[in-house]
């Protein structure tokens, strides 16, 4: 199982509207996550003003969960910055994917939504709270997972503390077009985790977009560089 946990950064612009104007752009928002999230497959946990949470071989088997959701998070992080609040301000996300076995089912007895427990879990939910300035991070847990021409192209952040699992920082990865920017909670540097296996030659694919079509991809790196025909989807 993979999943993502997107937090919205600027959600303070977001509350300071008339609570049926959130909930109209909430709403345009979430239709083009869904029709977003229906192209990959994924299934949607949850969505929220704070964010929200997708899921692969959850809800139906897919042997390549992991690629799939990075290929999803790619796309949403040209797709998400795009989305204006009503002030005019671009939508700032940071997006976390991770791996690992998880429960699935129903909590309780009433008011009932499907519900997704477990380690890889919590742990991307604490780090899209944390990470304040990447606008993805991978676990090591999901990189694992991938062909090595799409591990390649993710760069080694280092490894950063999470309370859920003191005993055991979690080492991150992201964009080449993020590299420079700062992890937060980051344990001493001589803990970096090891680099990933060159991609295969031949033409990487992975390695070509990510130093290039995701540069612009968050407002904290710069412009939207793709059309705003998927956000269309949304209006």
């Amino acid at each position: 199982m993979s999943v993502m946990v997107a937090a919205i950064r600027n959600q303070a612009d977001l509350h300071v509207l008339p609570a049926s104007e959130q909930f109209q752009f909430l709403h345009r928002l979430y239709v083009a996550v869904d029709a977003l999230a229906g192209a990959h497959k994924l299934y949607k946990l949850y969505g929220s003003s704070q964010g929200f949470m997708l899921s692969t071989n959850v809800a139906e088997p897919d042997d390549n969960h992991a690629f799939t959701l990075l290929g999803a998070a790619r796309e949403l992080l040209q797709v998400l910055p795009q989305v204006r609040l009503p002030s005019g301000e671009a939508l700032d996300v940071t997006l976390s994917l991770s791996s690992g076995a998880a429960s699935s089912g129903l909590l309780g007895t009433t008011s009932l939504t499907y519900q997704l427990v477990g380690r890889s879990v919590a742990v991307a939910r604490e780090l899209s709270q944390t990470q304040e300035a990447l606008p993805l991070v991978v676990t090591r847990s999901l990189v694992d997972m991938l062909p090595p021409e799409a591990a390649a192209a993710l760069v080694p952040m280092g490894r950063a503390s999470v309370a859920c699992c003191p005993e055991e920082p979690q080492e991150l990865y992201t964009l080449p077009a993020y590299r420079h920017l700062p992890l937060s909670r980051a344990v001493a540097a001589g803990d970096a985790p090891p680099p990933m296996p060159a991609a295969p030659d031949g033409g990487d694919q992975w390695a070509q977009q990510g130093s290039g079509s995701d540069a612009g991809a968050s407002t904290r790196s710069g412009s939207p560089t793709l059309p705003v025909l998927a956000l269309k989807q949304a209006s």
